[in-house]
């Protein structure tokens, strides 16, 4: 049995949730939100972002060698 996982780049990931998060920013700043306070807000929940999908890959890597070395024997 052949087992490959490939993650994605973490630069990537950042620059795709933050632009989707300055989508949000746009709707909050036509809200009449304060503009520093939302785009402080949209870069740092892309860095939270990032920091949750690493986690949850190396998260998945160990529950997936507990898995693997529980059946092997």
């Amino acid at each position: 049995m052949k087992m490959e996982i490939r993650f994605g780049n973490p630069v990537l990931i950042l620059l795709y949730s933050l632009a989707l998060l300055l989508f949000g920013c746009v709707i909050g700043l036509y809200w009449s939100a304060a503009p520093p306070t939302a785009i402080t807000i949209a870069i740092l929940a892309s860095v939270l972002t990032v920091v949750h999908d690493t986690m949850m890959a190396l998260i998945s890597l160990w529950a997936a060698r507990v898995w693997i070395r529980a059946n092997r024997k």
